[in-house]
């Protein structure tokens, strides 16, 4: 969330969640369920190995750049911002 430049707020609505429900798991009042896990996944170029149980790399190139094309199952609303800073990342 911080390394797109997303606040919680930004955040939930992008992956179609409540604030609060971001909110406690930012705050380790409860873990993610699979749903807010597979949409974070779904709408971001991040790595589903690694975002749910921490092996491996968060961005894979194939995942960067699918996101990055606009192929990306209807989420390609993605502001320059946010590609820039996946750019850094490459």
């Amino acid at each position: 969330m911080d390394t797109l430049g997303y606040d919680a707020q930004r955040f939930a609505r992008k992956i179609g969640v409540s604030y609060g429900a971001v909110v406690n798991v930012i705050s380790n009042n409860d873990d993610p369920s699979y749903a807010m896990l597979r949409n974070i996944c779904t709408v971001f170029p991040v790595s589903q190995k690694w975002l749910m149980i921490g092996e491996g790399k968060p961005w894979t190139v194939d995942s960067i750049n699918s996101w990055m094309s606009g192929s990306n199952d209807g989420h390609s609303d993605i502001d320059r911002h946010i590609n820039d800073r996946v750019r850094d990342f490459r």
